[in-house]
């Protein structure tokens, strides 16, 4: 059985105590106008 590999790129980040990743890219789109 073959073995299947994806790299998701990310980016983290710790800002006022909150710890945060954002998806740069390895994933499909995401539907919507807006994340916030």
């Amino acid at each position: 059985m073959g073995k299947s590999l994806r790299t998701v790129t990310t980016v983290e980040s710790h800002t006022e105590g909150m710890p945060t990743r954002v998806v740069i890219s390895g994933i499909e789109e995401i539907p919507g106008a807006t994340m916030f």
